[in-house]
């Protein structure tokens, strides 16, 4: 099964689990937000999604991952540069359904010789558009993010770091 097509299988047996219901019962108000999966490009399609929910009352986020039963992790905090509500994801709007596809292709384009060892692929809304955030270790050390319009397929931006170089840059 493909990569968006699990999602979608994902968020509905989660729709219809208790453990969605008792949240969502003491988290007046919460609501989906965004999915994401670690893994290789070559098991990408078998890799289990993580889904979260934002609860706007307490400005936390819980996360919900399936391994054959609902497990749900406590309210986290946000990792955000300035507090304000997520935006809520909504799943119809997503056209473009391979995002970490869409990475490999364009890795190996602009970034010719880089070879992928794990990848983040993270759906979620930014500027209420729904947008792949997919970022790529390889095995020189290096970081490449690339947002990718999860509407049209379209590079939206990229940018490469070095893990070896990172520590540095906040000495400087």
């Amino acid at each position: 099964m493909a990569v968006f097509e699990r999602l979608k299988a994902d968020l509905k047996r989660l729709g219809e689990s208790d453990e969605l219901r008792q949240y969502l019962a003491s988290h007046k108000g919460a609501y989906f937000v965004s999915a994401f999966f670690i893994s290789s490009f070559d098991s990408k399609d078998t890799t289990p999604w993580v889904i979260e929910y934002y609860c706007p009352a307490n400005c936390r986020v819980s996360t919900f991952s399936f391994d054959g039963r609902w497990s749900v992790t406590g309210d986290d905090s946000v990792f955000q540069r300035e507090q304000k509500s997520l935006e809520a994801l909504e799943i119809g709007k997503v056209k473009f359904f391979d995002g970490a596809e869409r990475a490999r292709e364009e890795l190996g384009k602009s970034f010719k010789g880089e070879s992928p060892l794990k990848v983040i692929v993270i759906l979620g809304m930014q500027d209420r558009r729904p947008t792949w955030n997919v970022t790529v270790f390889t095995k020189s050390f290096k970081v490449i993010n690339f947002r990718i319009d999860s509407v049209t397929g379209g590079i939206k931006s990229s940018a490469v770091d070095n893990l070896l170089s990172l520590d540095t840059k906040k000495k400087a």
